[in-house]
């Protein structure tokens, strides 16, 4: 997924009918369940976790360059 921040934001967020409609299904359950973000075509998943009551997923941050 692309995501774009400024540096004032904390958490980005992503909104459902964004993610499906790119062809994904999410899958939310409770802390002690598995919770994903699947790809329906590739089958891959990306794996959410619940803190402090927010669904989450880890990403990786890729800086912008400078342009000098």
């Amino acid at each position: 997924m692309t995501f774009q921040a400024t540096s004032h934001v904390r958490k980005p967020l992503a909104a459902a009918s964004k993610i499906t409609a790119k062809g994904n299904r999410i899958v939310l359950d409770d802390a002690e369940s598995l919770s994903y973000i699947e790809n329906k075509a590739t089958g891959k998943k990306i794996p959410l976790k619940i803190q402090n009551g927010v669904y989450v997923m880890e990403v990786q941050v890729t800086p912008k360059k400078a342009p000098f």
